[in-house]
């Protein structure tokens, strides 16, 4: 369990305490895998942030943009932990886009991977210090030349008074560049929202973390302060190779976005029917869960093929970003790979509720975190309303926007912009965004989340967007882009009649004016951000595009 801290420093200090000589990451090398406990981890981030200190960066803003390793970990840290503000970038943003953000954040330095390396070369005004090649300042020179600054000045990191209020991290929402708002983050928010995080996931000693989803990402550099926070050790995958990855080094955690969780589902289900043991495997669910009852648990060497290929150590998977399909959950639950699911955004650093131990239930995101309270606003008869939320972990607002700030922080409540409701033992169920919710002119609420996980639950559907259409004669109707899988199916006529054939099932169970209408069916991947999630206002500006013809009513 991680302490309640109120700065970097003293939560690395708590963690040397407890887990000193523990290693703190695994990496690849030329030659195999070499080990890094927490006193190096440790020693790596304090030389690096004299040296920040020493090159004037103290108080200024650091940009960190790179691919998740090591070197990530440290620069973001040191940063912190220099009394300076980080700011994370997209690694897959490109030169214009990196450029106009260091910009709006007024950064004096960055740290960056080298495949930014053409882009940084056009800066003349900015400090750029290299994560892994030559050419620019380098990153472990600047470690080797902060140790020699800590010999003669012992105290220089120690002495550091910090604000937990003020701003200390500077995170960019996903989203185009221009639309992205920058959220304010103090160490209080992050720190005090690392502290509940630790109380509710319960690590053992011996967990081992396999860095997956994107470090700049609010819940990125979340899973990495617990981690610090709780001596967790880190591994990065190479590539895709996922499963690799969770065999070699034993791998007990992972903190994923619902499209990794999506396709582990699916590969283990194809590997299943290719072997013909689907039967096996529902008789095996179903024995398992009765013996549960009697608190008999065998499903370890009953799923035995599934544990060997995930890694047989595995126990505890978290989903964020977005919504989870529940069938998926339900799945690995029932195999005894624990799945639980968060809620939260960038702007509440980043969790408010979450499954937990003995918190869990089917289709909800768990209850909030001890520090966080939760009210919906203004529900309707069904009790859905907007989410609001208050605790130390909220957002010090947008930078530079005042306007909007004022728009979501009313009354100490932050106003989340997500739709859902409560039930009477205080589970929070999410049913969409409110901006997505598609309003009819006969004032009934069509949310669109809802119907794309029903979709999405089609044999052969990879992914789906719902949205509405105005007919020539004003009456509006519910409208589908799928993508079909191509994989299961060879030709576009069979995958539009097999999809087509389950729409019409699923509409026989939707009241009227939520049935889907019509498809459109591609097999072109959605655009999507880093975490997966599908960027609806640019697929529905290509649908306006390619539907510039009045539509004639079917």
């Amino acid at each position: 369990m991680a302490a309640a801290y109120k700065n970097i420093r003293d939560m690395f200090l708590h963690t040397l305490k407890h887990h000193s000589l523990k290693n703190a990451f695994t990496l690849k090398t030329k030659t195999g895998f070499s080990d890094i406990c927490f006193f190096e981890y440790y020693a790596d981030i304090k030389a690096l942030a004299a040296s920040l200190i020493n090159m004037g960066l103290c108080k200024k803003r650091i940009a960190v943009i790179g691919t998740n390793c090591y070197e990530w970990c440290v620069a973001y840290f040191a940063v912190l932990l220099a009394d300076a503000v980080v700011v994370p970038l997209d690694n897959h943003l490109f030169g214009d886009e990196i450029s106009r953000l260091l910009k709006r954040s007024k950064a004096s330095a960055v740290i960056f991977s080298k495949r930014h390396n053409g882009t940084m070369k056009e800066y003349d005004d900015i400090i750029k210090i290299s994560m892994d090649s030559d050419g620019f300042i380098n990153i472990h020179d600047k470690i080797n030349e902060g140790r020699k600054f800590l010999n003669k000045n012992f105290y220089m990191i120690d002495n550091l008074q910090y604000d937990e209020n003020a701003m200390s991290i500077l995170m960019f929402t996903s989203g185009t560049t221009d639309e992205s708002k920058g959220v304010m983050l103090s160490l209080k928010n992050v720190l005090s929202n690392t502290h509940d995080l630790s109380l509710v996931y319960e690590f053992e000693d011996n967990n081992t973390y396999a860095a997956m989803i994107p470090m700049h990402h609010a819940f990125g550099c979340a899973s990495l302060t617990l981690c610090a926070a709780t001596g967790i050790r880190i591994v990065f995958p190479e590539g895709l190779k996922l499963e690799k990855c969770l065999k070699d080094h034993t791998v007990t955690v992972m903190v994923g976005v619902p499209a990794i969780y999506n396709a582990i589902y699916k590969k283990i289900i194809r590997r299943v029917e290719h072997e013909g043991k689907t039967q096996k495997l529902e008789k095996g669910i179903k024995l398992s869960s009765f013996l549960l009852k009697f608190g008999i648990d065998i499903r370890k060497k009953l799923f035995k093929d599934i544990y060997d290929a995930l890694g047989s150590n595995i126990r505890l998977l978290i989903s964020g970003a977005s919504a989870l399909d529940e069938k998926i959950s339900v799945f690995f639950n029932s195999i005894g790979i624990k799945l639980i699911q968060g809620y939260g955004l960038t702007e509440t650093s980043p969790v408010l509720c979450a499954e937990r131990k003995k918190i869990m239930r089917s289709g909800s995101v768990g209850k909030p975190l001890d520090s966080v309270e939760i009210m919906i606003h203004e529900p309707n008869e069904n009790g859905i309303g907007e989410i609001i939320a208050k605790g130390p972990n909220i957002m010090l607002g947008y930078y530079e926007n005042e306007e909007a700030t004022k728009k979501v922080l009313k009354d100490g409540w932050f106003y989340t912009g997500d739709m859902g409701y409560i039930d009477s033992d205080g589970y929070i169920f999410i049913t969409g965004r409110k901006k997505n919710v598609i309003v009819l002119a006969n004032g009934k609420n069509v949310y669109p989340e809802e119907l794309e996980q029903l979709i999405n639950n089609i044999a052969g559907v990879s992914e789906s967007l719902v949205y509405a259409n105005t007919l020539s004669s004003g009456r509006e109707q519910i409208c589908a882009a799928i993508v079909y899988d191509k994989d299961i199916f060879k030709t576009y006529d069979e995958a539009y009649k097999s999809i087509e054939k389950n729409i019409d099932i699923l509409n026989e169970n939707l009241i009227g004016y939520k049935q889907i209408k019509h498809i459109d069916l591609s097999c072109e991947p959605m655009e999507k951000t880093t975490t997966a999630k599908i960027k609806r206002n640019a697929e529905l500006e290509k649908i306006k595009k390619q539907n510039n013809d009045p539509q004639q009513e079917e």
